[in-house]
């Protein structure tokens, strides 16, 4: 009997010990346990690459993928949920990319949300683009067309004067969601805007000197970098990626084409078109690719590579003499 008691006595202290250990793990776990900073999609994430280098306990996730190019018409799905559930601060383009989260963003207010274009001066669609003429024939165009105009054009991180501008307020959110980290988050700011400034020099002596100041792009996206480079957008191609233009509008851009002495029409390798080969054929014009920045490698240098890359497009497409 006494030794029973002892055998109780010395189960009763392990069991003891182990849910101790156990409750001190847990605790460890849960002081030590990283941070993480959700971005929506690629050229978010390729900015907090940069800002967060090096930033203790902070950890950086993707919502939408690498591959996921804009978010026209994007869905959240279960495993985004799960994401937007799991993060601590959120980090989003704003200017209606992200509309698609709209009423997961107002629900939770005890998440930290940081708008990168708060402080953009945003243009509408209609701004530095010439809408096709045919699309005031009849009043459901015209009602479409003015509901174009009202929209935002999210694509501001496509102009790199803005691009600065959203790294700054990005920047300037997340040292007030992580104070403790504010000098490093501003050392990274600094860093990775030297670089961009750098690249952004880099293309102005690229298309300082260009000869043709009118394009045709595939949609939208590059209307930032046009009012930054005094480029004209006469039309696009699709008024949203999917929707191939009609056959009234085909015949518009032709005309457009030949009364601009458009030299180039610029597509995007994200999405295929077969108008801008139907255009090549009919006005010998050329087919040239921009690259939004929207998919690609998540690599801290992707945004200044492929802007560079679209400068030197550009330079190509629209300097000297037809070739």
């Amino acid at each position: 009997m006494r030794y029973r008691k002892i055998i109780y006595s010395l189960f009763a202290c392990t069991i003891s010990l182990l849910i101790s250990f156990s409750a001190s793990c847990s605790h460890t776990k849960k002081t030590t346990q990283s941070r993480t900073v959700l971005s929506s999609f690629f050229p978010v994430h390729i900015t907090l690459l940069n800002l967060l280098k090096d930033v203790p306990g902070i950890e950086s996730a993707i919502l939408t993928g690498k591959g996921s190019g804009c978010l026209h018409d994007y869905q959240l799905t279960p495993a985004d949920m799960s994401k937007l559930e799991q993060a601590n601060c959120i980090v989003i383009n704003g200017a209606g990319m992200e509309s698609f989260m709209d009423d997961f963003l107002h629900k939770r207010s005890d998440i930290t949300i940081i708008d990168a274009s708060a402080n953009n001066t945003l243009l509408h669609d209609d701004e530095k683009t010439v809408t096709f003429d045919s699309r005031h024939d009849h009043d459901h165009h015209h009602n479409h067309d003015h509901h174009h105009h009202e929209t935002v054009n999210p694509h501001v991180w496509l102009s790199p004067t803005q691009y600065i501008i959203q790294i700054q307020t990005i920047t300037s959110g997340l040292c007030s969601w992580d104070t403790a980290n504010a000098a490093l988050y501003k050392k990274n700011s600094d860093d990775y805007i030297n670089r961009v400034r750098k690249m952004k020099d880099d293309l102005d002596s690229l298309l300082r000197d260009i000869t043709h100041r009118d394009i045709i792009t595939f949609h939208s996206a590059f209307n930032y970098f046009a009012s930054d480079y005094n480029l004209t957008v006469r039309a696009v191609i699709q008024q949203e990626p999917g929707q191939e233009p009609s056959a009234a509008e085909l015949i518009e851009l032709i005309k457009i084409i030949k009364s601009h002495n458009i030299r180039s029409v610029f597509v995007e390798p994200q999405y295929r078109s077969k108008t801008a080969d139907v255009l090549s054929r009919e006005t010998a014009v050329r087919v040239d690719t921009l690259d939004p920045v929207v998919t690609g490698n998540l690599n801290p240098d992707a945004y200044i590579n492929v802007m560079l890359k679209n400068g030197q497009v550009l330079h190509t497409a629209l300097s000297g003499d037809p070739q």
